[in-house]
């Protein structure tokens, strides 16, 4: 399970973590974070053969195509 970098209660990435590995407060998402996560969780699953990476890659591009969208 990934512990840290999940906004559990809203959803979608932490951008800055304290250094206990809490959240730092940061009241936005950036769309950028999210596809930056995105390759490196991947690529890390698709090395590593880690299927938790992978979800966690699924996951963060499931936040992404639901809530950044251009109006």
């Amino acid at each position: 399970m990934i512990k840290h970098g999940w906004d559990w209660t809203r959803g979608g990435l932490i951008e800055r973590l304290t250094p206990e590995g809490a959240d730092h407060g940061t009241p936005f998402r950036r769309v950028m974070v999210h596809a930056r996560q995105i390759y490196v969780f991947s690529t890390w699953a698709s090395v590593t053969g880690d299927g938790v990476l992978s979800a966690h890659a699924d996951r963060i591009f499931e936040y992404m195509t639901k809530r950044f969208w251009d109006y």
